[in-house]
């Protein structure tokens, strides 16, 4: 069926995502473009898309072409195509397959690691005036092995909510805790302590949802403005001490945005010379560039305002941590690590019942 089509490419991109596998890697692009045109032939043949939804994703995909020829990078095409499947489809069974295959992606990369298959690889680097000794594997960085466990708790957390408990909220902070001390990757673990202890206070602490709902519906366009407004205004100075915690990464974007003009359509990472983008905003602005940094920053603030209006603790919560995780990350435009772009469905085409059913059981 369509549906068993669509939930197929979801789960193969998300198995790969949990091995850690690049989104650019050959054999991975031509694996889910098989099933891609198997499954958008078949919803073509069915399901019929208004000209709104049409121009959005003409301009999506478009902008996707444009980046995969001029970029070499297909995470904007494939977060396009994504969305161009999920007409008519049940967001929250889509995240469910996406869990599943998640965890046993990040299983198969676990026993590969135990087995000796998967080789590690110790790296030393300087951080906060003392070396860290962390590991890679197969040149997959620790800090997506700690960004796969963040995804998965987020993803428990959004679809099982009602039926945790305290002590499977520890015991999902100790996992978090115990594989930072294997990675080291701060922001991921803070990330996966942040989304443990918002859930635990939306769902039993009810006095602090419309705090956290304000957060979340201002943060997107908040951290944006922050993002682009530090990295014209570093100069090192009182900002230094902050540019050491986050790894050099102020400098780096200062150095972009004012060593470079925004491109339209974007540019290849390889023209910045020894600047290292690890800023999801940054990143979106001038690689993906202003055409689709602003169709994507509006599509996401959009529906940010519309979750709030309807009460949607849950989905707000992870539009807030994926735009905090984006301050330090650049995988803002791929819709399989920053799962709050799955929500965009609801903003190109029409709220699905069970997404209204849910709305409603939330907002008691």
């Amino acid at each position: 069926s369509i549906m068993n089509l669509v939930e197929l490419f979801i789960a193969i991109n998300s198995f790969f995502k949990g091995m850690g596998i690049n989104s650019d890697n050959k054999i991975y692009l031509s694996i889910i473009a098989v099933i891609f045109i198997l499954a958008i032939s078949s919803k073509l043949s069915k399901d019929k898309f208004t000209f709104k939804e049409l121009g959005y994703l003409f301009s999506l995909v478009l902008i996707g072409i444009i980046n995969y020829i001029v970029n070499n990078s297909s995470v904007i095409l494939l977060t396009s195509l994504t969305l161009m499947l999920l007409k008519n489809m049940d967001i929250n069974r889509c995240l469910k397959v996406m869990l599943i295959s998640r965890v046993l992606g990040y299983l198969t990369l676990a026993l590969g690691i135990v087995t000796g298959i998967i080789k590690q690889q110790e790296i030393i680097m300087w951080r906060v005036n003392q070396f860290i000794v962390r590991r890679t594997f197969n040149n997959i960085s620790p800090n997506s092995l700690q960004l796969n466990l963040v995804i998965i708790i987020l993803l428990i957390i959004y679809l099982y909510r009602d039926k945790l408990n305290i002590l499977e909220y520890v015991g999902m902070a100790i996992i978090n805790y115990a594989l930072y001390r294997y990675t080291f990757s701060r922001t991921g673990m803070v990330i996966g302590m942040l989304a443990i202890i918002m859930g635990y206070c939306i769902t039993y602490l009810p006095v602090t949802k419309k705090w956290i709902m304000f957060l979340a519906k201002y943060s997107y366009i908040f951290l944006c403005i922050f993002s682009l407004g530090i990295s014209r205004l570093y100069n090192g100075g009182s900002l230094e001490e902050l540019d050491v915690l986050f790894n050099g990464r102020l400098s780096y974007m200062h150095a972009l945005v004012s060593g470079y003009r925004i491109p339209f359509f974007g540019m290849n990472k390889s023209y910045f010379t020894n600047i290292n983008i690890d800023n999801g905003f940054i990143d979106l602005l001038y690689v993906g560039g202003a055409v689709a940094f602003l169709i994507i920053s509006y599509l996401i603030i959009s529906e940010s305002n519309i979750l709030y209006k309807e009460k949607d603790y849950y989905s707000l919560m992870i539009i807030l941590l994926m735009s905090i995780y984006s301050l330090s990350e650049s995988f803002l435009p791929n819709i399989f690590i920053n799962i709050s772009l799955f929500f965009l469905a609801w903003q190109i085409y029409k709220v699905p019942k069970e997404k209204t059913v849910n709305k409603i059981k939330n907002a008691k």
